[in-house]
C-alpha cells in the first residue's frame, strides 16, 4: 500500500455453509501476514479506500489454491 487509511476483512465461506471472519481492521495503514484456511471453500479479502486518493494494494499468495478473482 502506499500510505492511505483502508478498511479491510479477512474472511471464508466453507464448503459445508459455516462462514469465518479471520480478520477486520479499520483506519489501517498497511499490513502483512499469513493464514492457514480453517475449512475446505471460498477464502477472499474485502479492502475500502477511505481516502480520496488512489491507493495500490498488492496481494502476494501462494501455496494451495484453484485460483484468484477480482470481484468488484
Amino acid at each position: 500500500m502506499n500510505g492511505q487509511l483502508l478498511n479491510s476483512d479477512m474472511h471464508g465461506e466453507g464448503s459445508n455453509g459455516e462462514t469465518i471472519s479471520y480478520r477486520q481492521d479499520r483506519a489501517e495503514f498497511g499490513g502483512y501476514g499469513d493464514m492457514d484456511a480453517a475449512c475446505d471453500g471460498n477464502h477472499g479479502w474485502y479492502w475500502r479506500n477511505c481516502s480520496d486518493e488512489k491507493l495500490t494494494i498488492t496481494l502476494k499468495a501462494e501455496d494451495h489454491y484453484s485460483d484468484i478473482k477480482k470481484v468488484l
